[in-house]
């Protein structure tokens, strides 16, 4: 059998500044939380209330952590990381922390402003075993989210295994199987979205562990990626974006649907915002079946009959990305009000960039375009059914006339001004 890898502990000892702030939740001196405050976008976000681990020993503290709060604060969230007593055979202790703590977080004035009220919960080994055990007791305020990176989510599992020596049995002061109160894995499912992200070469608490805690919860998505057991706290690593997704849910995501006839320039525009978001990006067009395409080509235009399969399967692309946590634009006609509701449909994140552009510079653009199947005789007939967006529908029209920069800043100063997600995806 190979040797693993060495471990990676480097992230533990990287530069970071201090908290922006330090709060108490309790009078014993571990009652401790290190707030800091997120970039652009965090009063639109949850706060995240990151738990360290350290396989729940003294000789661990919450300063081991700074650089991920660091780097998620530049991502556009607030953190908090919470301190917990980490004493050797008194683990109700650390589990009632924990519960005081997140729930001094839910309603403190400090906060106001800094986050959108909501918590997700997020932890790191030891911590990822807090925060699924968390999750699970009924002391803890509703939750966004949980998101356990390289879990201790199985006490049993970890005991055979004897991960860090005696730890399980340390933390416990006792065997596993006297403490199922205490093991996430025997808990009841959380009632919310649980994620669990787990590198594949971890040689501190083995993948097997993580695989336990999504076998016995099904509903929980198991993320595995590349990497160590602290692969997944680190910035620099491949699967930082994973942490990013996982933290998101589909109401912090946008999608950008911008829409239009054909010739308003849809295209372009969706470049230049993918030009400054970064985001994934889809043409609506290529999600065509085969017959709409011929049948455009010969002059005929789709109905409704016609447009139901491609709308759905652009449903489930978006669906797809809001799942994972991730931010997409895609182009879209969406002419109807009928189409909008299909693509919005389960999927909050959708917001519509309606390009609108006058109908004579249509017809001068469409007969200019080369090489695409729509031809120009069907513009009216588009135009024809083009319904505007109504006052309940999410999005923003603006003019096409200008240079696609130029559309693109306007659409994300009025996505901005909704309050939508507009940071990195």
């Amino acid at each position: 059998m190979p040797t693993p890898a060495p471990e990676d502990r480097s992230v533990l000892t990287l530069p970071a500044l201090p908290p922006d702030r330090e709060l108490r939740y309790g009078d014993h001196p571990d009652a401790v939380v290190d707030v800091r405050l997120g970039g652009p976008g965090a009063a639109q976000r949850p706060l995240v209330v990151f738990v360290h681990g350290g396989f729940w020993r003294p000789a661990y503290d919450r300063v081991h952590v700074r650089p991920l709060t660091a780097a998620l604060a530049d991502a556009g969230w607030t953190t908090a990381a919470i301190e917990y007593r980490r004493v050797p055979g008194r683990p109700d202790d650390t589990v009632d922390d924990v519960a005081a703590a997140i729930r001094f977080l839910a309603d403190a004035p400090e906060l106001a402003g800094t986050c959108d009220g909501r918590l997700v919960l997020a932890g790191h080994s030891a911590g990822g075993h807090l925060v699924l055990q968390a999750a699970a007791d009924p002391r803890t305020p509703p939750l966004a989210g949980v998101v356990a990176l390289a879990p201790v989510a199985d006490l049993r599992l970890a005991e055979e295994l004897a991960l860090d020596g005696d730890a399980v049995r340390a933390f416990l002061g006792g065997p596993a199987r006297e403490r199922p109160d205490l093991d996430p894995v025997r808990q009841p499912a959380p009632a919310t979205r649980v994620t669990v992200v787990h590198g594949t070469d971890d040689a501190i608490v083995p993948l097997a562990v993580g695989r336990s805690y999504a076998a016995a919860h099904p509903a929980a998505a198991l993320v595995e990626v590349e990497g160590g057991h602290f692969a997944v706290i680190d910035p620099r690593s491949a699967a930082w974006p994973d942490l990013l997704a996982a933290l998101s849910g589909p109401e912090d995501t946008s999608t950008i649907v911008v829409m239009g006839v054909s010739g308003s320039g849809k295209s372009t525009v969706a470049a230049a915002l993918v030009q400054r978001l970064g985001w994934e990006f889809a043409e609506g067009d290529d999600f065509h079946p085969r017959a709409n395409v011929e049948k455009m080509a010969a002059g005929q235009p789709l109905d409704d009959e016609d447009r139901r399969p491609w709308l759905r399967t652009l449903a489930g692309w978006i669906g797809e990305r809001e799942a994972a946590g991730r931010c997409a634009i895609v182009t879209c006609s969406a002419l109807k009000r009928s189409y909008r509701d299909l693509l919005r449909d389960g999927h909050p994140s959708v917001w519509f960039a309606h390009v609108t552009v006058d109908a004579e510079l249509l017809r001068e653009r469409i007969e200019r375009r080369r090489g695409h199947y729509m031809p120009s005789s069907l513009l009216e007939s588009q135009l024809a059914a083009l319904e505007p967006l109504a006052p309940d529908e999410p999005g923003a029209a603006m003019s096409g006339a200008g240079s696609p920069e130029v559309v693109a800043d306007g659409l994300l100063a009025a996505l901005r001004g909704a309050g939508r997600p507009s940071g990195g995806g």
